[in-house]
């Protein structure tokens, strides 16, 4: 085979997953070198990519002959969570390996504990790209999927960031960030302004919903914001739902947070938030938790195909289970395209998972 890798921080490996996962198809091109594994995904719409860098040493065991296929993420999570959430635990012996004899990736789970061999090993199946067996193996279990591959484009997208000037950038706690989007998200913002500024911090000013405009702010001085550039300010405008995949927000709701710039579910290191109905009372409370629909917008093909699961969890636990990062780096270039850089508060792996999103345009961006 030319690939034979065993996973030795599985819940790490999910979370890049789940964050990489910005496509409605779910495809990535994945590529497997001597040192690490690039996972790239592109935005169904061409707005937006994510590529996902993991070091050698997130593998147990990492043999591995360069190789690169595309692969449908959300049922590399489904077989992953197939004995549920013990994958994440020392209890599971997670390994993949490429190729079998027509082509598939190989992921095999193998309880390391009696306890765990007895479990179900019962799974949401997503279509036609997934097989699975179910072995015994010296009186423990041994569960087997098989996952459809595919031959990889000539040539990826790349939006280009890094080739237009920096203006601003800002790094923040990440589940701060996505707690304020949840809240915009929740008021049916559809759109978003995202302004970086070295005196007033961070502001999310969502537009487009039934409620007005709703502003989210993490000050300059929070707990929350834990560096921020100081040379200028700059913004850019892009949809709600692209931050909310660009951020791993997929499906974020929360604790109730208020309006009237009452502290955001961030607790002391959060944002506030602030509406601005035609009524005067703004939008007072998170009560919008994300239809079908949504998570169909939003490319939740992983959570979609796990609300119907059951033994084995499914990807709808990934998104509970394995939030994005905990680290979040925000940069602006100078054609306002926004770039969001993952990364853990464990800097010893060393994994990055970078989403960049296409600002939107209109007349009067350019007034």
């Amino acid at each position: 085979m030319s690939i034979y890798c065993r996973l030795a921080s599985p819940p790490v490996f999910l979370r890049a997953l789940h964050t990489v996962s910005v496509s409605r198809d779910g495809w990535a091109t994945v590529v497997f070198t001597d040192s690490h594994v690039v996972l790239h995904v592109e935005g169904t719409d061409e707005n937006m990519t994510a590529t996902c860098t993991l070091p050698k040493n997130l593998f147990a065991e990492y043999a591995v002959v360069e190789t690169r296929f595309a692969l449908h993420i959300p049922t590399l999570i489904d077989a992953l969570l197939m004995l549920g959430p013990s994958v994440a635990t020392a209890s599971t012996r997670a390994v993949l390996a490429y190729p079998t004899d027509d082509a598939k990736l190989l992921v095999e789970l193998t309880p390391t504990d009696r306890a765990a061999g007895g479990g179900s090993s019962g799974g949401f199946l997503s279509g036609a790209s997934l097989t699975h067996s179910d072995l015994g193996v010296g009186g423990s279990r041994m569960l087997q999927s098989l996952l459809v591959t595919r031959n990889v484009r000539d040539h990826l997208l790349d939006l280009r960031f890094s080739e237009a000037a920096l203006l601003a950038q800002v790094t923040l706690q990440g589940d701060t960030v996505r707690d304020l989007i949840a809240d915009v998200t929740a008021a049916q913002c559809t759109e978003v302004s995202i302004r970086i500024d070295p005196k007033l911090g961070v502001i999310l000013r969502g537009e487009g919903g039934p409620y007005g405009e709703v502003e989210a702010h993490v000050h300059a001085t929070s707990e929350a914001l834990l560096s921020l550039s100081r040379e200028q300010s700059t913004s850019t405008r892009v949809y709600t739902h692209h931050l909310a995949l660009a951020c791993g927000a997929k499906g974020g709701t929360g604790g109730g947070g208020s309006s009237g710039g009452s502290a955001g579910a961030g607790g002391a290191g959060g944002g506030r938030l602030r509406g601005t109905g035609a009524g005067g009372g703004g939008f007072s409370m998170r009560d919008g938790r994300l239809s079908n629909s949504d998570y169909i917008l939003m490319g939740l093909a992983a959570s979609a195909a796990g609300a119907g699961s059951s033994g084995g969890g499914g990807g709808a636990a990934v998104g509970t289970l394995f939030g994005g990062f905990e680290r979040l780096t925000l940069q602006i270039n100078a054609q306002r395209q926004l770039s969001v850089l993952h990364t853990q508060r464990d800097h010893e792996l060393k994994v990055f998972v970078t989403v960049v999103v296409m600002p939107l345009s209109s007349v009067y961006d350019v007034l």
